[in-house]
């Protein structure tokens, strides 16, 4: 199993949990919602650091088929980085939702 489909597994499993209330440990959740937010933040700096790369070496590629041929092949796969930090995002931030619905009922 990939990784991405490993956390998509996890934080689904998590939602449904706090949504028929299977989980109900509000320290459980806080938890588990801390780690995905720093997975996330993990996932923004190697974006963000890899569109640096990819503009950086696109700007010094002149006439270079190599480079252009790698410029190419790092925009393809900052692609899929992307969609995966997307899919991400809107994960942490349903589980986020769901965390803050379950504190209010607990109060």
């Amino acid at each position: 199993m990939k990784k991405s489909e490993w956390i998509a597994d996890k934080l689904e499993n998590l939602i449904s949990d706090i949504e028929s209330k299977k989980v109900t440990d509000e320290k459980y959740i806080k938890e588990s919602l801390e780690r995905f937010k720093h997975e996330r933040l993990i996932h923004l700096i190697v974006t963000v650091f890899m569109w640096l790369f990819f503009v950086i070496l696109f700007v010094n590629t002149k006439d270079s088929q190599i480079l252009i041929i790698l410029d190419i092949i790092i925009l393809i796969l900052e692609w899929f980085y992307l969609r995966h930090y997307y899919r991400l995002e809107n994960w942490v931030q349903k589980l986020n939702q769901q965390y803050l619905a379950k504190i209010k009922k607990w109060k």
